[in-house]
């Protein structure tokens, strides 16, 4: 059987399968085709999963901050991105991480090249925005997807996702201010680690409150309001493209809508009370457990089941070093108070405070 030429447009987890598996039976090198390029990651880093490393912690993090700390760790495990021809025109925080366990080996062996966006095709194949050509007997378009309601009514399905966008006019991405909780939209979430099945969860929670009659939306203006400042810090946190609008952090998300029902993690319960499964409420992923140790549908057995989740090395020490910081900071914070007391200059300075607002 004849081996084809093949061309994968695209850089996500999809076009990096196609391009990956077609290495097998497609004439090699397999072409990848990319407009923005992307950060590809090894599913294990330092020997844990990647999605481990999503936690409390390191999401509280200002995006910037935590971008820099991922590209960094990218590139000590794979080396830069650009090394080899990955070129991303954005930050590694700012996409959803595209994860491959064979490419970069791929690349190195040449059995994959990446070429930029295509510029045109003609009978044989194609040209790319940079002047270079290849030939193309199959060409696998992994360009991403639309977000659609075709089963609304016309009219209202153009006020719920705004055409040609796929941005969202649903109040944390479930509920219409125009329908209210008659109707949710479970799912309608991108994660940006991990799967949708802890989010997808979290939202039937809610709504499974919201029609027990539990718990109430907001107005449709406040609704309305939530979603406009949402889609805005969307636009700004993630690449501008199609298929961010979607895109939430799984913990940050999960947390905002478990606290409507209050299944929200208590976090300072948990740190002054059962210190070990604080710890790894703030720096471990968790799993979904963490949002059934309150609330409606508590589970019995959530503390076991969160703290069968492995943490990280990175996150372990981490937080040995926050807590011996803050221990740290702490005594010494109470050495000053017990010198300036047995001196008396705390009695002196308080005196004057107090003068002052005689």
């Amino acid at each position: 059987q004849r081996r084809v030429h093949g061309v994968v447009v695209g850089l996500g987890n999809s076009a990096i399968d196609v391009a990956t598996q077609a290495v097998e039976f497609a004439r090699k090198p397999v072409v990848l085709s990319s407009r923005s390029g992307a950060w590809v990651v090894t599913p294990y880093v330092f020997g844990h999963a990647v999605d481990l490393y999503a936690c409390r912690v390191f999401l509280w993090l200002p995006w910037q901050i935590a971008t820099k700390i991922f590209e960094y760790t990218i590139s000590l495990t794979t080396g830069s991105p650009r090394r080899w021809g990955l070129n991303p025109t954005m930050k590694a925080l700012q996409s959803q991480p595209t994860i491959s366990p064979v490419l970069h080996n791929y690349l190195q062996r040449r059995y994959i090249v990446i070429h930029p966006d295509v510029d045109r095709f003609d009978a044989k194949g194609i040209w790319f925005k940079d002047g270079s050509y290849r030939p193309a007997d199959v060409v696998v378009l992994c360009t991403g997807y639309s977000v659609d309601v075709p089963y609304l009514d016309p009219n209202l399905k153009s006020q719920i996702v705004e055409p040609g966008t796929n941005t969202l006019n649903l109040y944390e991405n479930v509920f219409s201010p125009l329908i209210g909780s008659d109707l949710a939209f479970i799912g309608f979430v991108q994660p940006a680690s991990g799967g949708i099945v802890s989010m997808s969860e979290i939202q039937a929670r809610w709504w499974i409150e919201l029609i027990k009659g539990k718990v109430k939306l907001p107005s449709p203006k406040a609704m309305k309001k939530s979603i406009d400042a949402d889609n805005s810090y969307v636009r700004s946190r993630w690449t501008n493209s199609a298929r961010h609008t979607i895109q939430r952090d799984p913990i940050i998300y999960n947390d905002k809508i478990a606290s409507y029902f209050g299944a929200k993690p208590n976090l300072l319960y948990y740190l002054l009370l059962k210190p070990r499964l604080g710890f790894r409420l703030l720096f471990s992923s968790c799993g979904p457990a963490q949002w059934r140790l309150q609330g409606p549908g508590k589970w019995t057995n959530a503390p076991s089941s969160i703290m069968s989740v492995p943490i990280t090395g990175m996150m372990y020490y981490t937080g040995l070093a926050t807590a011996a910081m803050l221990l740290s900071l702490g005594g010494a914070a109470a050495l000053t108070v017990n010198y300036l007391a047995k001196s008396g200059a705390l009695n002196s300075y308080v005196n004057q405070l107090s003068s002052k607002f005689k």
